[in-house]
């Protein structure tokens, strides 16, 4: 036994070994603009805010419908939905960095060449899920910035009285607190609305089975009529030949007032 050998701790009478984990390759540049393509297709479904159970079904078919897709090219690693996931997720978390960095950088330029520009990358990221992109805006355009001047009546105007800003401040939180509670109720509507026209169309699809199963049972009904029909034809016929062949002659009677003749 060689020393290595030796080294090794024993359990069990057998030698443990260390297991490493392969890593999967990364992604090349050309495998992140299919994802993101992919991705933006089917935003409305992989980034739906519900977590319904029908929204996590819905979700796992697109991942893995999006999973087939990826892998149909030819110059792409072959990945997994969990992966094309992941990648997509660590993406957009890159983005949301790029985006504050280059939000802090043009309101420290005043208006000049901003440190930190968004790449195309991340530009295309933040056009596929701009909502989740909102709160790391600017609030104000650089080119708007002013520059403060010395006079009184330019600092009354840009600083009025406390009065005027306690005003202002109500109306703004009334204002943001709508604005806050908006989306909500019109999300829980559209819902709703969404639930009911699901729920139609289902017993519109089982009124309509139930239809068709019933015009099949009458054409059924048809046909075993139609069969009974053609059968006593047969049982009449074959009887009426049955009568033919056991009476080949048949005897008439004529009734005379006096006599009674027969004809053979």
């Amino acid at each position: 036994m060689s020393d290595d050998e030796d080294s090794l701790p024993e359990i069990g009478g057998e030698y443990t070994k260390l297991e490493v984990k392969k890593k999967s390759p990364s992604f090349t540049e050309s495998e992140k603009v299919l994802l993101l393509e992919l991705v933006s297709s089917k935003r409305n479904i992989l980034e739906c805010k519900r977590s319904d159970p029908l929204t996590i079904i819905n979700k796992q078919a697109a991942w893995t419908d999006l999973e087939g897709s990826f892998n149909l090219s030819s110059d792409v690693i072959k990945r997994t939905a969990a992966q094309l996931k992941r990648a997509w997720e660590n993406l957009k978390s890159r983005a949301k960095t790029e985006k504050a960095k280059a939000v802090r950088s043009a309101k420290k330029t005043g208006g000049g060449m901003a440190e930190h520009v968004l790449s195309k990358q991340s530009e295309l990221i933040c056009a596929i899920v701009p909502s989740q992109m909102t709160s790391l805006q600017n609030d104000f355009d650089s080119d708007s910035i002013e520059i403060e001047s010395d006079k009184p009546a330019d600092r009354r105007e840009k600083f009025p009285d406390s009065s005027s800003r306690k005003l202002s401040t109500s109306s703004n939180d009334s204002a943001t607190s709508t604005k806050l509670n908006k989306p909500l109720t019109v999300d829980k509507r559209s819902f709703v609305i969404q639930m009911e026209e699901e729920e139609h169309t289902i017993n519109m699809q089982i009124l309509k089975q139930k239809q068709q199963y019933e015009e099949l049972k009458i054409k059924k009904l048809k046909r075993e009529m139609e069969l009974m029909e053609l059968e006593s034809h047969k049982k009449l016929k074959l009887l009426d030949l049955q009568i033919a062949a056991t009476n080949p002659v048949q005897h008439f009677v004529i009734t005379a007032p006096d006599n009674e003749i027969e004809i053979a």
